[in-house]
């Protein structure tokens, strides 16, 4: 685990080490959550951080830290709002009832690809939708993660009749409730101990994206695969507004061209292509089933998991138009890949 590297314009001595004719550039303490060799981090984010250091021109550093060492998901929000850290990644679903209408991406049967949650996310914020919920902080990239779907150790789960009573590990309250939908019994174990959790038997499978394999070598541990719309979980790059508002119009302006929808899309497709990489690696593995359903296949899980939604929409503040806005940029987001 790699502590405080340094991003900074690489433009000469005098920037790197400022004499008393040049202003000290300003530092910013940029948390990753995630190892220094993830594709999120090695990927997109690092290459994300230096190329703002460099446009900065030594008006920023920025101090990468990898993993937990200045924060872990259960705090990194807290400490960017008291400036104990400037930047961090995170997800929403961490903030207890702070992003009810982000967890819009959550639901099942909505988008197909990060890039379509990613893209339609952004463009609710920019419209305003969701304005209440980042009142308090400034965000530079708005991410839907790829679908997530069940993961299973021993029993291959193709119908409903084969996922009824099964111990699967769920996330969020959305996976939960979606989980319960369809006949399983969701089990709520720390992502660091599912590994374990899988290999003594203690479950029967999960609910994750191919993106979790990687990192938690889910793939010793899981040997089918069903494709099902379990939905997304909603994730961000930010700072607080009160952080945001002091910094130089120079400064901003750099953040700026590096954020909002278009950036959001592209770290939304390394998302993609990473979970189509790991699926290409276990269709191809001998040790593992991919089971991905038909239209037909897919209406009776399709009816189960309507009634997530519905209840989503119920409890949320403004959920119905928060859901019909959502379907709808998702709806265009995908035309607009398709005539390309």
């Amino acid at each position: 685990m790699r502590r405080g590297r340094v991003l900074a314009a690489a433009i000469g001595l005098a920037v790197l080490l400022p004499s008393a004719g040049h202003a000290d550039p300003i530092t910013l303490k940029f948390t990753t959550l995630n190892p220094p060799q993830s594709f999120l981090v090695a990927k997109y984010m690092r290459p994300w951080a230096e190329r703002i250091a460099a446009e900065s021109k030594g008006l920023v550093k920025i101090e990468e830290f990898d993993g937990f060492v200045l924060a872990t998901n259960l705090n990194a929000y807290d400490r960017v709002m008291s400036d104990v850290i400037q930047i961090t990644w995170a997800n929403q679903n961490y903030s207890q009832g702070q992003f009810p209408g982000t967890d819009v991406v959550s639901l099942p049967l909505t988008a197909r690809t990060s890039e379509e949650a990613s893209v339609a996310l952004w463009r609710l914020y920019a419209d305003g939708i969701l304005a209440k919920e980042y009142a308090n902080l400034h965000p530079f990239l708005l991410i839907g993660v790829p679908q997530q779907g069940i993961q299973t150790r021993t029993k291959r789960v193709a119908t409903l009749a084969d996922v009824q009573g099964l111990r699967l590990i769920a996330g969020s309250k959305i996976n939960t409730e979606a989980v319960s939908a369809v006949g399983a019994a969701p089990i709520s174990i720390n992502v660091g101990e599912m590994y374990e959790a899988l290999e003594r038997g203690t479950v029967d499978g999960c609910v994750m994206p191919y993106t979790a394999f990687d990192p938690f070598k889910l793939a010793e541990v899981t040997h089918y695969h069903l494709e099902a719309p379990f939905g997304s979980a909603a994730a961000m790059v930010f700072m607080s507004k009160k952080k945001w508002d002091s910094l130089p119009a120079a400064v901003q302006k750099v953040f700026d061209d590096n954020s909002g929808e278009a950036a959001s899309r592209a770290f939304a497709k390394v998302w993609d292509a990473e979970q189509q990489r790991e699926r290409d690696a276990l269709m191809h593995s001998p040790d593992h089933t991919i089971t991905a359903l038909t239209p037909d296949q897919l209406k009776p899980w399709a009816e189960r998991l309507e009634g997530v939604q519905a209840a989503w929409i119920k409890n949320t503040p403004n959920g119905a138009a928060v859901a019909k806005a959502f379907e709808a940029e998702v709806a265009k987001v995908r035309s607009e890949e398709a005539s390309h």
